[in-house]
């Protein structure tokens, strides 16, 4: 970033540095009632104002997993400033069509892909840096001294020899005309006094007293409110339906077809009921008598879908394939063979808030409020759909009641829109649960087969691993997936990775961690029955197959966010995780655990699970995760996260899977789509291994591993192997655990 671009004057007594999007109005988070926040520039990460407030605008969205918190605790010790007392706010996505050098810095503008802390780290160190070195600077000229004899304290810059002091408040209208100096002076992170503590999610409180304002929470004068019945066949067209008896229904202003598809192709096509109210419009939707144009399925069910990917598998001629080694020439006679095959079904996000927006169309002004992982595709799409400028959109990013990739995905945003631009009067859209499940975005379907030739020494000489994978589109998009199914610390050679797709009844999009469970399912609960196989502990196999350290080249992705693969990591987590979970040491009877270990975004996790077996169910009683992500941040907020990540995907392993019949989703509600119950819930145990390496993400790594923990701990405990995700297709869950927390603890 050029030092014109990371500094300039916001007006008198006020200095910003790294300008962002305008935040159109966010509202502030742990805000002082100085005046001095009002002279805010309206487009800055950091603000320090002469009356000595200080705002951050965080680059970051709020989705449950407590960046912006984060993010803040960094900032707040590189400019040595007073965190309870900075005003922390949300961006609008802006910045990223104007400043070339936001992407790069801060992901995109975006929360995905568990890269928030990551890029926070060095970029909001730099404009920490870049503050107070210029405030440093600002006192040493005033003063008539070196700035290397400066150095500072809580919102003071001090002059060493002589103690003088002086506010940053006081430096700041001298400090506006100044140009960012060429060396910047960083703090030691040992002299942190934030970064490494727990700290509460600044947050906490107006969501605890229910004044966080989210996007359902948006009331406008004469707001008028929609509910919208989709097409029940991802691409089926509205056939008929019956006006005249919806506009009887009280409440009920108007009702039409609209057709989102063609700006956004995963959006379905379907009926907009408008109302006064958000029931009228949902009971408008109940008399609509609506018939639909649907084109010819895929697959009529779920077993012509499975008949198919593995006609596929069987077919060769892969999309995409990455071989090790000779593996066609392999001396194979003499070995044994072992030949398993893994499959899991479509998967739903399931935040616990469905899509709302409200949207007012002007004319010559678009107003959202909605909640996005990335502020600046929403902004793109109302540009492309509405033809507005960008100067003429206004975007109010609220925090989220969870998203796991939901919000990234701009089907309910093009929809908003499209009514938006026809009513041409603020409106209201609600979906409810029963149309995320079924008219949602899903992770795909997979089916694996995995081969292994060994010797009687379980010396594993030749394998061979197939995946193919459902998508709406072109069969070879799925391809580029064998990079990840490559990129194991394992050493498998020779070897082949081969990725093939096939077309599927549903619309995909991203559900957190793609797409690894699809990888690590397969390749760790095969691993563990080589173990079984070989008489050999699944630990201790998996460390010899990672043999001597070494470190694994990365895709692309993972490289250029500054990740590296050392296999030795992979088998640290694993010996952390032996050791937390006490592995080795007797268990009772009907009890098992499973072990799992993967790499994810540049963390390194090793999970264990335990289950007890009794009157033919499984409970899961403890999970222990050791996870190296360089260094922690925030201590709490890092452990709930992985706690949240395992609970998740152990959830999501147990008993959750979408269907489809003749192309229409067979789910609608909690009831046929079942979450792990809070009775069901098991002790999360979680240790970091200390490290002042960068910070890699927690938002999804604990994620995956759970589901192999989790099916390798059933096995351990009932001698029955699942190879099928969701598990409850083959094994009964308990309502509850068999032992509360005193009884384990005891």
């Amino acid at each position: 970033m050029k030092r014109r671009q990371f500094l300039a004057a916001a007006g008198s007594g006020t200095v910003v540095f790294a300008t962002l999007g305008a935040v159109g109005g966010m509202r502030v988070i742990n805000a002082s009632a100085a005046s001095g926040e009002t002279l805010a520039s309206a487009d800055s990460v950091l603000a320090i104002h002469a009356d000595g407030s200080v705002v951050f605008t965080s680059p970051y969205t709020e989705m449950g997993q407590g960046s912006p918190s984060s993010a803040a605790m960094i900032l707040a010790d590189e400019l040595h400033t007073n965190l309870d007392a900075m005003a922390i706010r949300f961006h609008d996505g802006r910045i990223v069509q104007t400043d070339p050098t936001f992407g790069p810095r801060f992901n995109g503008g975006g929360s995905g892909g568990s890269q928030s802390m990551p890029t926070a780290w060095p970029a909001l160190r730099e404009i920490g840096a870049a503050a107070r070195t210029t405030l440093i600077e600002t006192a040493a000229v005033g003063w008539g001294v070196s700035a290397s004899e400066c150095t500072t304290e809580t919102d003071r810059v001090v002059h060493q020899p002589s103690g003088r002091s002086a506010s940053y408040a006081e430096l700041v209208p001298a400090a506006a005309s100044r140009e960012v100096p060429t060396e910047l002076q960083f703090r030691d992170p040992k002299d942190y006094q934030y970064v490494g503590t727990r700290r509460a999610r600044v947050d906490m409180g107006e969501i605890l007293t229910g004044r966080a304002p989210y996007a359902i929470d948006q009331s406008l004068p004469e707001l008028l409110y929609a509910s919208i019945e989709r097409c029940p066949y991802r691409s089926g067209t509205v056939e008929s339906f019956d006006r005249d008896a919806v506009m009887a229904v009280r409440g009920v202003v108007d009702v039409f077809p609209i057709d989102p598809h063609a700006a956004e192709p995963s959006a379905r096509r379907g009926i907009a009921v408008i109302a006064r109210d958000t029931w009228s419009a949902m009971q408008g939707r109940k008399a609509l008598n609506a018939k639909w144009n649907d084109p010819e399925p895929v697959y009529a069910n779920e077993d012509e879908q499975w008949q198919a990917m593995r006609a596929r598998l069987a077919a060769g001629s892969p999309n995409g394939e990455h071989t090790v080694g000779d593996f066609d020439n392999a001396e194979l006679e003499g070995l044994e063979h072992l030949d398993r095959e893994y499959r899991l079904g479509y998967q739903n996000q399931t935040p616990m808030e469905p899509i709302t927006m409200t949207a007012h169309h002007r004319g010559d002004e678009f107003e959202l409020w909605a909640s996005s992982q990335y502020a600046a595709g929403f902004r793109q799409r109302i540009e492309e759909v509405t033809g507005l400028s960008q100067d003429k959109i206004i975007f109010h990013n609220t925090i989220m009641g969870g998203s796991f990739g939901r919000r990234f995905i701009r089907d309910g945003l093009t929809e908003t829109i499209v009514i938006a631009e026809k009513l041409r009067k603020p409106v209201k859209l609600t979906w409810t649960r029963e149309d995320d499940l079924r008219a949602g975005q899903f992770r795909n379907a997979s089916l694996s087969r995995v081969q292994a030739h060994f010797d009687s020494n379980g010396n594993v000489r030749r394998w061979h691993q197939q995946a193919v994978g459902t998508t709406p589109g072109d069969p070879a998009e799925v391809a580029g997936l064998t990079s990840g199914m490559s990129d194991q610390p394992y050493r498998f050679s020779p070897a082949r990775f081969e990725m093939s797709g096939v077309k599927g009844n549903v619309n995909l999009g991203p559900m957190r961690s793609p797409p690894h469970p699809a990888k690590m399912f397969p390749t760790v609960c095969f691993i563990d029955e080589l173990a079984h196989e070989f008489g050999e502990d699944p630990i201790d196999l998996h460390i010899r197959l990672i043999g001597e350290p070494r470190f694994i080249e990365q895709n692309e992705w993972l490289a250029d966010h500054g990740h590296e693969d050392n296999t030795a990591t992979h088998v640290e987590v694993a010996q952390a995780v032996r050791k937390l979970s006490n592995w080795d040491a007797p268990l009772p009877q009907g009890h098992g655990k499973g072990f799992s270990v993967g790499y994810l975004f540049g963390t390194h996790v090793g999970m264990v699970v335990e289950v007890a077996w009794r009157d033919e169910m499984i409970s899961i009683e403890n999970v222990w995760c050791a996870v190296n992500c360089g260094r922690v941040i925030n201590p709490d907020i890092a452990r709930q996260q992985v706690e949240g990540g395992a609970i998740y995907g152990l959830s999501s392993a147990m008993g959750e899977v979408i269907t489809t019949r003749n192309g229409a989703v067979q789910q609608g509600n909690f009831d046929t789509y079942p979450l792990m119950r809070m009775s069901q819930a098991p002790n999360v145990h979680v240790t970091f291994i200390d490290s002042e390496e960068r910070p890699s993400g927690l938002g999804e790594p604990a994620t995956p591993p759970a589901y192999p923990a989790l099916a390798n701990a059933i096995f351990a405990a009932s001698g029955q192997r699942i190879r099928e995700i969701p598990l409850s297709r083959h094994i009964r869950f308990a309502p509850s655990r068999q032992f509360n927390t005193t009884e384990r603890q005891a």
